[in-house]
């Protein structure tokens, strides 16, 4: 970044890679907490698309809460990738 002061005007140029850079990490910083609302997003999904339940025979018949966690189990690895995210470091070019 760089300021510069002009009569009573401060210009600051940033530079278009650092704030691409900023904007990832806010983004990336970000993603475990998303991780926590993985059910609501599955919920909305299963409502929109009942056939993702369509690999169990009785996953239909279940009820909502087991519906979700049979989805997590089956096609997601939560903890996994929250263990990914949080020690996962990121290296940046100059």
């Amino acid at each position: 970044m760089c300021a510069e002061k002009l009569d009573n005007l401060i210009i600051i140029d940033f530079n278009e890679t650092e704030l691409r850079k900023k904007n990832f990490l806010l983004k990336w910083n970000n993603l475990p907490f998303l991780l926590n609302e993985i059910d609501l997003h599955i919920t909305y999904a299963l409502r929109e698309n009942p056939s993702l339940l369509s690999f169990s025979k009785w996953g239909s018949y279940l009820p909502e809460s087991y519906q979700i966690e049979l989805i997590r189990n089956t096609y997601f690895d939560i903890e996994g990738t929250k263990n990914y995210l949080e020690t996962t470091q990121l290296i940046f070019n100059q």
